[in-house]
């Protein structure tokens, strides 16, 4: 099985361009059981918003997968369709829990975790990790350990499936 690893701000747009290239791409391999699929969420696009939306939005990635990630990647493909402009006020935890509710995340203790931002500490710590493990910018993609560069193969609608297809 081919392991594909997916370092992303919530914030960050060409993140948001990654994965309306290649979300599709990534919900099929895994489940033809092709690939398995790591989102590194992290956030360190605060700067880019006034009210601290890639910590929260951020901090909603890691509520909404600890309740399961069955609908993880509609709900990672709703939270990019609905991602605000650099530099505004981002989008508030009522529309984060209307996002996760829509993909199928209805139980209260998500919406209870994305307004505590329960994972807010955690996420600090991860992101100074992946950022001092040399990682400087995202998406950051790695397939079998390999960092895709090319932004073609990044950015172009399914230019990952040959990639992972060459790596099986």
């Amino acid at each position: 099985m081919v392991t594909v690893r997916v370092v992303m701000d919530l914030q960050c747009p060409a993140c948001k361009a990654f994965e309306t290239a290649n979300g599709k791409v990534l919900e099929n391999a895994v489940r033809d059981g092709t690939a398995a699929v790591e989102y590194s969420v992290i956030t360190f696009l605060d700067r880019a918003s006034t009210t601290e939306y890639s910590s929260r939005a951020g901090n909603a990635a890691f509520c909404v997968a600890n309740s399961g990630v069955d609908d993880y990647q509609a709900w990672l493909s709703d939270m990019f369709a609905e991602q605000p402009e650099e530099g505004g006020d981002g989008l508030p935890d009522s529309a984060l829990i209307d996002i996760a509710e829509s993909a199928g995340y209805t139980d209260s203790a998500v919406a209870q975790c994305i307004t505590d931002r329960r994972y807010d500490t955690y996420l600090r710590t991860k992101t100074d990790e992946v950022l001092n493990s040399g990682v400087n910018s995202t998406p950051t993609v790695t397939v079998d350990g390999e960092q895709i560069t090319d932004a073609d193969t990044l950015m172009s609608p399914n230019g990952l499936a040959a990639v992972i297809d060459a790596a099986r």
